[in-house]
């Protein structure tokens, strides 16, 4: 759904063909799919943690899991930008790729190398959120293990209670302000749906329908934060995404749906086909397009059958194979953290010598 959005509803500019269909609801909330993700993650976290023993091996194997697919992604970006010269997001240069690799928001990086910096894809948004609640939900689960589901829900009241103030006008006091700037670096808005996820684990182990009305109400908050009360559209669409989670649980018709192998198939090159899709989409579309105009709305399908191809190759031979490669033993695993950790500074410094990148007009060509 988040590739269809981009290649119907995203770029007008690049697709005007495609764009005729915009306003359909399935392709104007698209974007909101991520949501899905997040209820998923939610979910699979909090029984991951249940697994685990300590925070560091817990936020290891989170890393290993992410980075390996990263740099792969990241390797075809770069490599295919030459053919894509169309890419919205402009040329790629090595700055650019830090906020993926090293999977902080763009902004920080900004503000530690003094000039701007954006991620490679506009999508890499969702995995600096995502790591942010591996962060602050495993310090939380492993020192308040029975509090730390409340605790995740609270960071998303937190930020509720924020929006609350700026609609009342009573947000510029400086513990307002302090509030604020908590809830955006923390990106708090999004915990909404990974309590649901994770109260959702509950009730799946419990059975306890409390646990199943928190992980609904947890549901509905956060798809009133994303959408407001004025899109009674974007409401359902997200609610919708809410049934199809739990559903693929409790209902045995979506369960067997789910396990097509259709649908199994995207699952299993969902990861790299996110991370590389967007930019060699739009850009690719654009020229098949010149070639085959005749496609019409169907020219951007071919091209997103082709991004599935290349996912599937990183997924099943890149992924696997790098993944082997960066596994260590338990026992050494803070001597590899701190390796790591002394790595990811020095190329820091590295770039921050180096002269700052020239920029680009947005459509690859350099201003």
């Amino acid at each position: 759904m988040v590739a269809l959005y981009h290649a119907f509803a995203r770029w007008p500019v690049y697709m005007p063909w495609a764009y005729a269909r915009a306003e359909w609801p399935l392709l104007q909330h698209g974007n909101q799919s991520v949501q899905l993700f997040f209820l998923i993650s939610g979910f699979v976290i909090l029984m991951s943690l249940r697994k685990s023993t300590r925070f560091p091996v817990f936020l290891y194997k989170r890393w290993l899991r992410l980075f390996p697919g990263m740099v792969l992604a990241t390797a075809v970006i770069w490599l295919s930008a030459g053919f894509f010269h169309e890419r919205p997001a402009g040329w790629p240069t090595l700055p650019n790729a830090l906020p993926g690799l090293l999977f902080l928001e763009p902004e920080w990086i900004s503000a530690l190398l003094g000039f701007p910096v954006r991620a490679l894809e506009g999508s890499f948004w969702s995995l600096f959120v995502e790591v942010k609640f591996y962060v602050l939900f495993g310090l939380a689960y492993f020192a308040f293990p029975r509090a730390s589901l409340h605790l995740l829900g609270s960071a998303f009241a937190l930020s509720v209670l924020v929006r609350i103030l700026d609609k009342l006008s009573l947000g510029g006091s400086a513990a307002a302000q302090t509030l604020t700037w908590v809830t955006q670096a923390g990106s708090l808005e999004s915990f909404g749906w990974f309590a649901a996820g994770a109260w959702y684990y509950s009730f799946r182990e419990t059975r306890r329908p409390l646990a199943l009305l928190s992980s609904a109400a947890y549901a509905l908050a956060s798809a009133l934060v994303v959408m407001g009360t004025r899109n009674p559209t974007g409401l359902l669409f997200l609610g919708g995404l809410y049934l199809i989670f739990v559903g693929s649980f409790e209902w045995a018709p979506l369960r067997r749906l789910a396990a097509s192998r259709v649908l199994v198939f995207l699952g299993f090159v969902s990861y790299p086909l996110y991370l590389i899709h967007e930019n060699a989409l739009v850009a690719g579309a654009m020229r098949l397009h010149d070639l085959a105009p005749w496609l019409g709305m169907l020219t951007p399908l071919p091209i997103l059958g082709g991004l599935c191809a290349v996912a599937w190759v990183i997924a099943r031979f890149g992924e696997p194979r790098l993944r082997a490669l960066l596994q260590v033993p338990d026992r050494v695993l803070p001597l590899t953290l701190g390796a790591a950790a002394l790595a990811g500074l020095l190329v820091l410094v590295w770039v921050v010598g180096s002269p700052s990148p020239a920029v680009t007009d947005g459509k690859g060509a350099r201003a």
